[in-house]
């Protein structure tokens, strides 16, 4: 338990890049990472990633008044903390409450980040997400969310 939380903090530190941005691109992280896609720990980073990245978006939708489209993007963010959860019960022999724990401080932290990043990303831009890494991450978890559900 102690050392998937280690690789996990390890992670969030490593990942950020030269060039202000909080967080490492998700395809660079997933690239790095290939020969450990079974590992319970890569799946756990990949799908709090993922739900804090649909959190973000649920956040950029409802402050446009787009309330439909930010609940569907809360939705499939809580399926992925869900998913996440299991993950650490079923392969870290976490308890249910100590999963829940772990996830939702990922995912805050994480969440955290992009609000950061994309703030910043706006200043210089006058968007949120396009062109930038978060929109990337997008294209990613878009793809993971049709592969589980």
């Amino acid at each position: 338990m102690k050392k998937l939380l280690g690789i996990l903090v390890l992670g969030l530190v490593f990942c950020g890049s030269a060039n202000s941005e909080s967080l490492k691109p998700l395809s660079e992280y997933v690239e790095e990472n290939q020969d450990n896609s079974d590992d319970p720990a890569f799946m756990f980073y990949i799908t709090t990633r993922c739900a804090s990245n649909y959190s973000f978006g649920a956040t950029l939708f409802l402050n446009k008044g787009l309330e439909v489209e930010s609940k569907n993007f809360q939705d499939i963010s809580v399926k992925l903390k869900v998913v996440a959860t299991k993950l650490l019960t079923n392969k870290s022999g976490y308890t249910n409450d100590e999963a829940v724990k772990a996830v939702l401080e990922n995912t805050e932290d994480i969440y955290v980040r992009y609000i950061k990043d994309g703030k910043e990303h706006y200043s210089k831009t006058g968007s949120y997400i396009n062109g930038s890494y978060i929109e990337d991450d997008l294209s990613i978890c878009k793809k993971l969310n049709e592969t589980i559900f």
